[in-house]
């Protein structure tokens, strides 16, 4: 059985009646009318005729691709996120490149210069601090044409891109401010590693509602691990905090566990 031959722009001009040159401003950077617009379109898609993002992108032209570099890991609801926006993009006629960037700045580099190779359309990029201050990924994004950042931290004064800043000193705020109208007087906060803004903000409502402590901050060992002192704490009979703020949630769901373990609710 003979191989299809694939349908070119020379096809759908001469069904079409144009040149194919009109044909090519269709699919490409040009003024055609809406007219035969419409009627390229309608004969491309009766006679099968996909155009070549790989090849317009080289020509300077629209690839209808979005690259999205994201760190898809971790006890947050990343990968649900970046299934959304994909869809989404899809929907709207954009193919997507995603790639997990682990946060690790090589992995970023890497891809970002694949993403130049591909001439996409636009990126969008969960970044890091260490990010925002490298200059060769700052480089490399000034490369991409439109880039939207999503980030926690406020970007430094004349930033050259678009970004999304995630606040993470506010939710805290208010959780301090909550757990404090309900009359909880000692708290702690177990942790990781914090962001200066959010434990900022977690001092900052503890000060305000006069309920600071020099025991209201305990380091865990890892995202999944109670800090040692805590458990400490609860062998010796001394835990007298009144709630528990945790960085995470799984963190949240070990704590429960801890607590029932020793008839605490």
């Amino acid at each position: 059985m003979a191989e299809q031959k694939s349908v070119t722009i020379k096809d759908v001009a001469k069904a079409t009646g144009v040149s194919a040159m009109t044909v090519t401003r269709v699919y490409g950077k040009g003024y055609v009318s809406p007219k035969t617009r419409k009627k390229v379109e309608a004969m491309a898609k009766k006679l099968g005729y996909y155009p070549n993002s790989l090849a317009r992108g080289l020509r300077g032209g629209k690839t209808n691709s979005i690259g999205i570099l994201w760190s898809l890991g971790g006890p947050h609801n990343s990968q649900e996120l970046v299934r959304e926006t994909t869809f989404k993009l899809s929907k709207l006629g954009y193919v997507n490149y995603v790639v997990d960037s682990l946060t690790d700045p090589k992995i970023v580099k890497a891809c970002l210069r694949d993403y130049i190779s591909r001439n996409i359309d636009g990126l969008i990029f969960q970044a890091v601090e260490e990010n925002l201050k490298d200059p060769e990924i700052i480089s490399s994004l000034k490369q991409i044409s439109n880039v939207v950042i999503e980030t926690h931290l406020d970007p430094p004064v004349g930033f050259p891109f678009d970004c999304i800043v995630r606040s993470r000193s506010k939710p805290m705020l208010e959780i301090v401010n909550y757990l404090a109208s309900k009359g909880r007087k000692r708290l702690c906060l177990l942790a990781q590693k914090l962001d200066p803004d959010r434990e900022e903000a977690y001092i900052d409502g503890l000060t305000k509602d006069n309920i600071l402590t020099d025991d209201c901050r305990m380091i865990n060992g890892n995202l999944t691990d109670i800090s040692p002192d805590f458990i400490e704490k609860l062998n010796a009979g001394k835990m007298t905090y009144d709630a528990v703020i945790t960085a995470n949630d799984e963190i949240a769901a070990a704590m429960i566990k801890l607590l029932n373990d020793y008839g605490k609710k």
